[in-house]
């Protein structure tokens, strides 16, 4: 009995030894996540429409002979009707 009272004051030590580590790192992650004050960088927003530049497309790109050979996709092939078998759980037997 006293073996069992020793190795299970040994267990009870390590448990609380490891609870103390995990509420340490804990703390530690909250702490510097949620509690510094560190200064955020500014954002400075543009005003006006003057910093945006105008978009300017070429459509004469599709006039390339290439794009007028282009065809339409074919069509899905249709699905066979019967799909696998009615116990797929036994086994195939090879006739």
């Amino acid at each position: 009995m006293a073996l069992n009272f020793l190795q299970q004051k040994k267990k009870q030590k390590i448990v609380l030894a490891s609870l103390v580590i995990v509420v340490l790192v804990t703390s530690v992650v909250l702490w510097r996540g949620f509690l510094t004050t560190e200064s955020a960088p500014e954002i400075r927003q543009r005003s006006g429409t003057d910093s945006l530049r105008k978009a300017d497309i070429d459509f004469n790109l599709f006039n390339n002979p290439i794009f007028e050979k282009i065809q339409a996709p074919l069509p899905p092939a249709p699905l066979p009707e019967v799909i696998g078998r009615e116990n797929p759980f036994l086994p195939i037997l090879s006739q």
